[in-house]
């Protein structure tokens, strides 16, 4: 298995459209979470394991590539679409090796990522690895809606 770790290490900057208070509540949250596993490498495929796969639905994209950013910037890792699948691979299967590599799912929950069978199929494969959410395996970011 070929391991992604490395497809990118650039920043996607974008302008931040969170509020600084909740940008510094965010920031506290997702270090404290990741700290809680050592980074470590997968005694199975030999991969770096990566602190957050973040899933989203194409029309949330900004979002995600806003998220990456802010997450990289604290000194953690990524597993993202836009980062780590290049053009003309195997999608479905960079997509399992991206959630395996992962410790924790960041979920973009918006209306569109809902309705979504691909999103879908993310966050069940981690539902199916912590079903009461005692391991907080998955952080769920609510987007309100709003106007395009």
């Amino acid at each position: 298995m070929e391991c992604s770790f490395f497809s990118s290490l650039t920043a996607h900057h974008i302008a931040t459209p969170l509020q600084p208070a909740f940008a510094r509540g965010l920031v506290a949250f997702l270090v404290s979470i990741a700290r809680l596993l050592p980074y470590t490498i997968n005694s199975k495929s030999g991969c770096w394991v990566k602190n957050f796969f973040i899933s989203y639905n194409k029309a949330d994209r900004e979002w995600a590539q806003w998220l990456d950013w802010f997450v990289r910037s604290k000194g953690l890792t990524t597993f993202t679409q836009f980062n780590d699948i290049p053009w003309g691979s195997n999608f479905v299967s960079r997509m399992d090796e991206g959630l395996k590599q992962a410790e924790r799912l960041i979920l973009v929950l918006s209306p569109d990522f809902l309705s979504s069978v691909f999103t879908e199929a993310e966050w069940t494969t981690i539902f199916a690895k912590d079903p009461d959410g005692s391991k907080r395996l998955m952080l769920p970011i609510r987007l309100f809606s709003h106007t395009r």
